[in-house]
C-alpha cells in the first residue's frame, strides 16, 4: 500500500520522482517565510519558476535533502529550500 500511495502523490504533483527523492506519506501544507525562489531543480543554482511572496500557501509532496517539491495553488510544480517555509498553523487555509 505504501509503494501505491507514492505513486499517486508524485502524480498528483505532476512531476515524476528524481533519484534520491523521498516522497511524504501525504501532501504537507507549507507556507512561505519570506520571499523565496521557487526553482526547477533542488538546487540553488537551478532556474528559477517564479518568486512566492511572504505567506504563500504550498502543498509539498517530497523531498530531496533540504529541498521540497511542492506546488503552488495556481497548480505550478517547483521546488523551494526548507529555509523559507514553515508548516502551516492548523485551522488556517
Amino acid at each position: 500500500f505504501a509503494s501505491a500511495g507514492r505513486g499517486r502523490l508524485a502524480e498528483t504533483a505532476g512531476t515524476p520522482t528524481r533519484p534520491g527523492e523521498r516522497a511524504f506519506a501525504v501532501p504537507v501544507q507549507l507556507t512561505t517565510t519570506s520571499r523565496a525562489n521557487l526553482r526547477s531543480a533542488p538546487n540553488g543554482t537551478a532556474s528559477v519558476v517564479m518568486t512566492a511572496a511572504p505567506g504563500t500557501a504550498l502543498t509539498a509532496y517530497a523531498h530531496e535533502q533540504d529541498w521540497m517539491r511542492v506546488t503552488t495553488p495556481d497548480g505550478r510544480s517547483a521546488w523551494v529550500h526548507q529555509s523559507v517555509v514553515r508548516g502551516a498553523a492548523p485551522g488556517r487555509s
